[in-house]
């Protein structure tokens, strides 16, 4: 097996394998559906350089198919160039921005190795879904990973928080992170940006009761399918407005929480972020597989073995969903070579590390754990339910799970060294 040891070839041995993995991922999955997202937002930017405004209006069935701009008019900045280039040209040059977009990120947070972590990342079908579509999770990647990166830059921080969330306004729970760790002029500027950002769209929609109704109909739209906690309400009461103050009432619950667990000290600034872009996921009205390309922003930031964490996240992502058009019977593929990729990017190091911890995994499983083993296995029994009873809700209630089981074994690894804050 070809093993490279040198920090120099080991970067250039990982970005080829990075390419590869791009590559014959484009060539089968990539071409599998349009790039509906990407569609979309250059179809408003092409309209809206003809001087006309690219939001729908609630009568119209484009917002039921799911194909409407909703976004604040801002958002077609960074589609505005590709717009005067031909569609399959810009296409081509977005999905190429794309990989850059995540490979910057994930070297942002976590260095060198973040190239072979990127490898991975780009076999997960969180990347693939997001490649196909075209959207523009891989861009929020990067400037959430600047956010935190250059967290103490007032103007980078802040700056970057409010171009993501602006995009996505799901991220808004973000700003409680400026608030606690009292980044008061972060937050102004943030605040600030956002006003600047969004602003700008009242001018191009009919009036503000319209927008807020596209936006609605789009959300009740959208929420069966989605995977989100609000889309586990949805399902199960059959009521989206009940859902929705069911799930306002968890995010004032768990703002509360994390509030005094971090100001008691009990959590460290690495964990308050990564929870609330978890949250930001679980409690956003509409959510898509590929949204969760976002997570592997506080895995990285919490784990150390990257390769093998991030293995996981990709091997995972393809049990809980598969691409467009792609098979159930493309899982156990998928899984293997995600796998062998894994061998390809370890050192004899890190694959003797996770030998050790597979050995001794069965001994750690007989030491007490009950509030961790409690979520495991209600989360499972809960799964389990959904399976007999209603096979809608088993989608977002697996996610629902994964999320509870990722706070688990992050605020596990932090509680036996509280003062560690991963950079």
């Amino acid at each position: 097996m070809l093993v490279v040891q040198d920090g120099r070839w080991k970067t250039v041995y990982n970005i080829f394998l990075f390419i590869a993995s791009a590559t014959l991922s484009w060539i089968f999955i990539y071409k599998l559906i349009p790039a509906v997202e990407f569609k979309t937002f250059y179809n408003a930017a092409s309209t809206l350089t003809t001087g006309h405004s690219p939001y729908p209006t609630p009568g119209q069935g484009v917002i039921s198919k799911g194909h409407a701009f909703v976004y604040p008019i801002t958002t077609l900045i960074y589609f505005l160039p590709y717009s005067f280039l031909p569609f399959k040209v810009a296409l081509a040059l977005w999905r190429a921005s794309e990989l850059l977009f995540l490979l910057g990120g994930v070297v942002l947070l976590k260095g060198r190795i973040g190239v072979a972590a990127s490898a991975l990342i780009v076999l997960s079908s969180f990347a693939l879904t997001a490649f196909q579509v075209a959207s523009i999770e891989p861009l929020l990647l990067l400037l959430l990973a600047v956010a935190w990166r250059f967290r103490d830059n007032t103007v980078a921080s802040a700056s970057t928080l409010a171009l993501a969330i602006s995009a996505k306004l799901f991220l808004l729970p973000l700003l409680l992170w400026l608030v606690l760790t009292r980044k008061y002029k972060a937050l102004a500027l943030t605040a600030a940006m956002l006003l600047g950002l969004i602003v700008p769209t009242v001018g191009f929609v009919p009036s503000v009761h319209r927008y807020y109704q596209i936006l609605q109909l789009l959300s009740r739209h959208e929420s069966a399918n989605g995977l989100s906690i609000v889309s586990t309400l949805y399902l199960a009461l059959h009521s989206f407005t009940a859902a929705f103050w069911i799930t306002a009432a968890l995010a004032v619950t768990f703002a509360g929480i994390v509030t005094f667990l971090y100001c008691s000290k009990i959590i460290t600034e690495t964990q308050l972020f990564c929870s609330i872009i978890i949250w930001s996921l679980l409690e956003s009205p509409i959510t898509w597989s590929h949204y969760y390309l976002l997570a592997i922003v506080p895995i990285l930031l919490v784990f150390d073995n990257v390769i093998f964490v991030t293995s996981i996240y990709a091997g995972l992502s393809w049990l809980l969903t598969q691409p467009d058009q792609v098979s159930v019977q493309a899982v156990p593929v998928a899984i293997l070579s995600i796998a062998f990729l894994t061998v390809l990017l370890s050192s004899p190091a890190q694959i003797e590390s996770v030998k050790n911890s597979l050995r001794t995994w069965p001994a750690r499983l007989r030491t007490p754990r009950i509030v961790t083993y409690t979520s495991i296995i209600s989360t499972g029994t809960l799964v389990a339910l959904c399976a007999v009873f209603d096979t809608r809700l088993l989608p977002s209630v697996s996610f629902d799970a994964c999320a509870a089981t990722l706070y688990a074994a992050m605020w596990k690894k932090f509680s036996k060294h509280p003062s560690t804050t991963p950079s």
